[in-house]
């Protein structure tokens, strides 16, 4: 059905009165009103949706990009805990500098 859709798409957009664009939606309107009336009925059946094969293709995509993301995730993991540890140690060399700068100040008061 998508590709009468694109169809129908494709021939309203070549059409160039307001006119013949109306009676085209109205011809699609009237024959889905038409079909629904007649499905109700029972004198036919919507199309069933058979489970599709999936193809080797669609299959090795899946796999590789879930072999992608798994590696994405795994990076991201790494930079933070990479993150981490280096705010952690810039951090302790605050407190240390900090420690020294407060002991300097306090020999000066001292002298």
């Amino acid at each position: 059905m998508n590709t009468s859709n694109s169809k129908e798409k494709e021939m309203i957009s070549s059409l160039s009165t307001q006119d013949e664009r109306i009676a085209a939606r109205r011809k699609r309107a009237e024959t889905r009103i038409r079909l629904e009336k007649e499905e109700a009925e029972g004198k036919t059946k919507r199309r069933t949706e058979q489970p599709q094969e999936i193809s080797k293709s669609q299959t090795q995509v899946g796999k590789s990009t879930a072999v992608l993301e798994r590696m994405r995730d795994e990076t991201w993991d790494d930079i933070t805990g990479i993150r981490v540890r280096f705010d952690e140690q810039e951090n302790q060399r605050r407190i240390v500098e900090e420690s020294n700068r407060l002991d300097r100040y306090e020999a000066l008061q001292i002298e």
